[in-house]
């Protein structure tokens, strides 16, 4: 279930962040939407996350998923036979609490 973000206006200016490509920049700000509050995981199923974050695009997300794990923004692993993937600074950007 995705989730409401907010996204400080002054993050885009990040030096890490305009490292990234300008769709790993929106995939990686949206990709926050589907990670858990607890601890900033989501499912790493491409399709799916394809179609929550570019669902009208023609676009591949694979290269932009290595690009966010190759720059150390996301990490993958696997549990109990499942991939997922990992925002280690989600709960830097983001102030969660359940209501």
């Amino acid at each position: 279930m995705a989730r409401k973000r907010q996204v400080d206006p002054i993050y885009p200016f990040e030096q890490e962040i305009r490292a990234l490509s300008i769709s790993a920049r929106y995939f990686y700000i949206l990709s926050w939407c589907q990670m858990d509050d607890a601890n900033g995981v989501m499912p790493y199923d491409a399709f799916n996350l394809k179609n929550q974050i570019f669902p009208e695009e023609l676009i591949d997300i694979q290269p932009i998923i290595t690009e966010l794990l190759n720059k150390r923004r996301l990490f993958e692993f696997e549990s109990d036979g499942k991939k997922w993937l990992w925002c280690p600074t989600l709960l830097k950007h983001q102030n969660i609490t359940n209501c």
